[in-house]
């Protein structure tokens, strides 16, 4: 796939970390007694492998169908040894009553051993061990296939507490804006200038702004409660983010809808289980059934992967046309800040053009976490992942 992005690394890895390169909660200052704990993008699949409790309870019931299937196969190893002794007092039985030197009581006696040996033999028969071998292959991919879900969606709140931290800051800036127009409005009526109504309205706006703030905030500590969640993190640490990751231009450019599509049915891990699903049932009929269940995934997961290739390229697009915005943006403030300085435009007029710059300046950031967003997971899905 032939993708242009042209990625403005000041841009896009942008300021959403603090001066010592790394983000706290907003409006969150560390106290000296608190443990601040910094969480990487890259570290997050290893956390969630090692620390997250559904992956430790899957590997768990691993280990226990594991243990059952050892268990078995020492049985079955007890039971060889003991059939080996009672097929040789068989043989021992058989060898006497064909000698033909026993007595007629002595004869029923070893032949009803024979029959009690006969027996005893087969009931030491080894156990099918193929049941407990396929629950084994099926809880091992049930407990990949959660720990794939598990890591792309911490993968995903951590860039999507990136997109809310822009908001956050967009959020401040409205509210800085209103207060100051709050500030002219009370001016203006102290010198009878406004009126109590302009001035009822600007408390409004500062109202409605921190209300906004305030949720956005809750939100943002919502956030770092789930990525904790995900990844090991007791409650009430607090989690520092690193900067998101660069979209790959190259890995863009190489993605293929229809290769990736064949790629994600032969990953499938929901095909994978209903394959070992179609192994353990009995009867014709029912191993019919799943073989339409196959087709159908195997249909769907092919639809899925050309779905999500279309929004990706939509993405891509979004994030051509802000880089364009921004462009334009940049040249219309330049030229605001030429005709200030020669007195033909005023300072609101300018610090509008500057707001309007700083809006458009997000908005790239905002596409280019969207993209990353978005390829993450197609990646996901050409994974296994449905």
């Amino acid at each position: 796939m032939a993708v242009t992005v042209r990625m403005k690394k000041n841009i896009i890895l942008c300021a959403i970390i603090l001066c010592c390169g790394l983000l706290l909660a907003p409006g969150q200052a560390a106290r000296a007694e608190d443990k601040e704990v910094s969480l990487e993008y890259e570290d997050i699949a290893a956390r969630v492998e090692r620390y997250n409790s559904t992956v430790r309870i899957g590997k768990i019931s691993l280990s226990e169908a594991q243990s059952a299937l050892s268990q078995a196969q020492d049985a079955n190893r007890e039971r060889r040894k003991q059939r080996e002794s009672v097929e040789a007092a068989i043989d021992e039985t058989k060898e006497l009553i064909s000698g033909g030197t026993l007595d007629e009581t002595q004869l029923k006696e070893a032949q009803s051993l024979l029959s009690t040996l006969g027996q005893l033999s087969d009931s030491l028969r080894s156990q099918n061990t193929g049941q407990l071998e396929r629950t084994i292959e099926a809880v091992t991919l049930q407990n990949a296939q959660s720990l794939a879900q598990l890591i792309n969606g911490a993968e995903q709140q951590f860039i999507r507490a990136h997109q809310l931290q822009l908001s956050i800051e967009q959020q401040r800036s409205k509210l800085a804006t209103a207060e100051t127009e709050l500030n002219k409005a009370r001016v203006k009526l102290d010198h009878g200038l406004g009126t109590a109504k302009a001035l009822a309205e600007a408390k409004l706006q500062v109202s409605s702004a921190k209300v906004e703030l305030t949720a956005l905030e809750h939100q943002w500590q919502s956030m770092l409660t789930q990525l904790g969640n995900y990844t090991g993190y007791r409650q009430g640490e607090i989690i520092a983010l690193g900067e998101a990751p660069e979209v790959d231009e190259e890995v863009l450019a190489e993605l293929d809808p229809l290769t990736d599509a064949e790629a994600a049915v032969g990953a499938s891990y929901a095909l994978k289980l209903l394959k070992i699903e179609r192994i353990n049932v009995n009867g014709s009929s029912a191993k019919r059934k799943i073989d339409i269940q196959i087709e159908q995934q195997e249909a769907t997961v092919r639809q899925n992967i050309m779905l999500k290739f279309d929004i990706l390229l939509e993405a891509c697009a979004k994030l051509e046309l802000a880089e364009a915005e921004l462009d334009l943006s940049a040249q219309q403030l330049k030229t605001a800040e030429a005709y200030f300085e020669l007195g033909k435009v005023s300072q609101s007029a300018l610090d509008k053009q500057k707001a309007a710059y700083a809006a458009k300046e997000a908005a790239l950031q905002n596409a280019a976490l969207t993209l990353l967003l978005e390829l993450t997971d197609y990646q996901a899905k050409v994974g296994g992942l449905n």
